[in-house]
């Protein structure tokens, strides 16, 4: 039977994984049918592709105005200009970053009746994860991108947001479980595998476990006694060292130096820390070829009262300079000698009497003549001077920003107003003291300075 009459309507349907643009519902005899649109197909080509499937005897001019219907119907809509033209241009879409690794998290989504997987890559963010989905699933159409865009957009902001929550729980679950005192790494059949021993577990117990979880079981008792005695054996050596590297000693440091004269030179005996005034004279015979001496015990007496006697003479000395401020490590000879600063010392002062006390020392670190040169002493002095006037200088500002500030008076300095600044604990004259010295002004001023604070004081 030959068509004769037709009854054309346009209703644009988007067909997933069919590939068809849009199709046209057309009417023969009564019957429904639909003429699809495939990308890159003209009204001709669909209305062939439509008599030859449809299984209907159409005639050429039958099928002619279907596909001239066809193109009428395309030009009175503008959203079916717009299908048209994509189908028959379509875009190239943005390839999308190939996921080699397994997906961090796929969510189930149903399309037209199919079941899909919309999955999510490390490093993936909403539009990146949606731009692969479509292109998989061959929607290139701009239109029907568009209108699965919120949708898919909305499920891909749940999932991530559950995935970093999960991914969150995770790692907070991970952070609060017991930590291992230690791990000891085992061979088993030529992979190195890593085992944890936990404080208060029994090794003997985690041994087992690991040996049994590599194929030692109970019924070849033997071998499992065997892994279990590697296990455990390493468990004790890495906690026996773990021990010894705890209780390492401290390094000694020199507390002070005496010179003493041994075969009509002198030598120098340094007292460190940690030691007893009886090992240090000892270790000094010993250095000195004097332990196989018939008068070795009277050495012995001699240089440990020397000791005690100037260790009593540093502590009245410690009283008598008030609180020590800062120490300095003074490297002589190879070895650092502790400068101990005390709150009523002055750099000059405390220098010079360093420099007395190691002369011995640092001479032998010049020369072997040993001969006492006012020069000398002159720079030791100044080098050793310089350093604590830079340290009592750093301690200082640093005790002034660790104080509370009371007050702060501009000064005209060069035509500059400079804040002389009064923490708490200080007294107005000396700070007006510092404040002249400080920019060389004339020392008349100091009581002209100190009453503008005190009157400053007595308005707070």
């Amino acid at each position: 039977m030959l068509w004769k009459s037709i009854a054309l309507s346009l209703l644009p349907a988007f067909v997933v994984g069919q590939g068809a643009i849009f199709s046209v519902p057309i009417n023969l005899g009564g019957n429904p049918y639909e003429v699809s649109f495939l990308p890159g197909q003209n009204p001709t080509e669909a209305t062939s592709k439509f008599v030859e499937t449809s299984g209907l005897n159409i005639d050429a001019s039958v099928a002619g105005q279907i596909a001239q219907l066809t193109v009428d119907y395309i030009n009175k809509d503008p959203a079916l200009v717009d299908l048209y033209n994509t189908g028959m241009n379509p875009p190239k879409p943005e390839a999308p970053v190939e996921a080699k690794e397994a997906p961090l998290f796929v969510i189930p989504v149903q399309i037209s009746g199919q079941q899909l997987e919309f999955a999510f890559y490390d490093g993936d963010n909403g539009n990146s994860a949606i731009a692969r989905f479509l292109l998989q699933i061959g929607v290139t159409n701009k239109r029907d991108q568009e209108a699965l865009y919120p949708d898919l957009m909305g499920l891909a902001e749940d999932g991530i947001k559950n995935f970093n929550e999960g991914r969150a729980k995770a790692a907070a679950a991970e952070a609060a479980a017991p930590q291992p005192m230690f791990t000891v790494p085992i061979t088993v059949g030529g992979v190195v595998q890593e085992v944890a021993h936990f404080d208060g577990a029994s090794a003997d117990a985690e041994a087992q476990a690991f040996c049994e979880s590599n194929g030692f079981t109970v019924d070849a008792v033997d071998q499992l006694r065997q892994c279990m005695e590697v296990v455990v054996g390493q468990m004790q050596d890495t906690y026996a060292a773990m021990q010894q590297a705890a209780v390492t000693p401290e390094p000694k440091r020199a507390l002070f130096t005496l010179p003493v004269t041994v075969g009509g030179a002198e030598r120098t005996l340094t007292f460190f820390s940690g030691t007893t005034p009886r090992d240090s004279a000892a270790t000094f015979c010993n250095e000195n070829g004097l332990a196989t001496d018939p008068a070795l015990e009277q050495y012995l007496v001699a240089l440990e009262g020397a000791i005690v006697g100037r260790i009593d003479a540093l502590t009245a000395e410690s009283a008598a300079v008030g609180a020590a401020l800062f120490e300095i490590p003074v490297s002589i000879d190879g070895a650092d000698q502790m400068l101990v600063y005390h709150e009523n010392d002055t750099p000059q002062s405390r220098a010079t009497s360093f420099c007395d006390e190691h002369w011995g020392t640092i001479k032998a670190g010049l020369n072997a003549g040993g001969k006492r040169s006012d020069i000398e002493v002159a720079e030791c002095v100044t080098v050793i001077s310089d350093t604590i006037s830079n340290m009592a200088l750093k301690t200082s500002q640093q005790q002034a920003q660790d104080r509370k500030l009371i007050l702060s008076i501009p000064v005209l300095v060069d035509d500059q107003n400079i804040p002389m600044k009064l923490f708490e604990g200080e007294q107005p004259i000396a700070v007006a003291e510092a404040f002249i010295a400080q920019y060389s002004l004339n020392p008349m001023l100091v009581s002209v300075l100190a009453d503008a604070m005190s009157e400053e004081l007595q308005k707070l």
